[in-house]
């Protein structure tokens, strides 16, 4: 995953939709690696490291690639369409879906499965599978996007 992960991060910082990109795809390829970590006294750590990234990673290009002062927000207008509405985040209702579904697969996988599943020996790879599927999916869009975003974009 990371070698999909720091190509994408050398353009983050291109505009809007390529820092969109990124978040997205550190989000769902780091999540898919939580599997790798099956220690209980691991579970806080990729939990605070996880959330920590995506918080920096947010805050860092929001303020490199979201124009904040009218000065800058012109020069980044400039041969845009007048169409296009004020970008005030990077994260759309699509990235706050997957987040959600992260958070409900996190506390199934790390709660609600050892707890009531996997001491009967039912469905004991069902964690993995469900976060390979949400995992898989969602970097498939990513990779989909951000084709299409090259083959959209001038040369």
């Amino acid at each position: 995953i990371l070698g999909a992960i720091i190509p994408l991060t050398f353009m983050s910082t291109a505009g809007v939709p390529e820092a969109r990109r990124y978040i997205r795809m550190a989000a769902l390829g780091h999540f898919a690696l939580f599997p790798l970590l099956t220690e209980v006294r691991e579970t806080m750590t990729k939990l605070l490291l996880f959330v920590a990234h995506l918080a920096l990673a947010h805050a860092l290009l929001g303020s490199v690639v979201i124009p904040r002062s009218a000065g800058r927000q012109s020069v980044a207008k400039r041969g845009a369409a007048k169409h296009e509405a004020v970008v005030t985040s990077l994260l759309t209702w699509v990235d706050w879906l997957y987040l959600a579904a992260m958070a409900t697969l996190f506390v199934f996988a790390e709660l609600a499965h050892p707890v009531v599943l996997a001491p009967r020996g039912n469905l004991e790879f069902l964690p993995l599978m469900l976060t390979s599927v949400l995992c898989g999916s969602g970097l498939m869009l990513v990779w989909i996007a951000t084709t299409w975003g090259r083959f959209r974009s001038p040369p």
